[in-house]
């Protein structure tokens, strides 16, 4: 079962908000990896912490979202718990993989501050946050932001414009989608990129 949450018209200064305990994970293209990456990363953590994990998707064409989602017209906003570890969606697929929380946002650009509110909702519940978004953190600075490449696929211009903000760069297919642990843990209730120097 799902719950669709309702969402009221939030106002707030748009400002960077920090995010201390969020793993924020973006792709240059599509198919890069992401929702495996999330998905081995709640099995390894998810056991030890209480692990948010949100996918946000965010549309600046009205035509374009309603094509996505013509269930959350004319609201422009679709805000979904996942409850259901068999769907096979990504929120299904995150919770089936050890999160506390699994959500699904769909939202136009005006409709930001109500994902934002949502999400600093579910941070306040949970020990850890891993969010899939690009495009999120030019208003979110996560505690880290790890960005995977995909060069077999053109690079989307979201991802270039956020290259200075990356803190890790992963391959697509990379060993280190089978070895987490060796560029990434948890010290001090927050996230971390190890040193991956030799």
């Amino acid at each position: 079962m799902k719950f669709f949450i309702l969402l009221e018209d939030v106002r707030y200064v748009n400002m960077m908000e920090d995010y201390p305990r969020m793993l924020m994970i973006g792709g240059t293209a599509r198919k890069s990896g992401k929702t495996t990456l999330i998905c081995r990363l709640l099995e390894a953590f998810g056991q030890h912490y209480r692990i948010g994990a949100v996918k946000v998707a965010l549309y600046k064409d009205e035509e374009d979202f309603g094509r996505h989602h013509p269930d959350a017209l004319p609201r422009g906003a679709l805000v979904i718990r996942e409850e259901d570890a068999a769907l096979k969606k990504d929120s299904g697929k995150y919770l089936a993989s050890g999160a506390a929380e699994s959500w699904f946002m769909a939202a136009l650009s005006d409709k930001e501050p109500l994902v934002l509110e949502q999400i600093r909702k579910i941070g306040g519940r949970t020990d850890l946050m891993i969010l899939e978004s690009n495009i999120l953190r030019k208003n979110i600075r996560p505690g880290v932001f790890v960005m995977i490449n995909n060069p077999d696929r053109p690079a989307k211009k979201s991802a270039g414009e956020l290259a200075h903000l990356v803190d890790f760069t992963l391959e697509t297919g990379d060993k280190a989608f089978e070895d987490l642990h060796q560029f990434i843990g948890v010290r001090d209730g927050r996230w971390m990129i190890k040193n991956t120097n030799p």
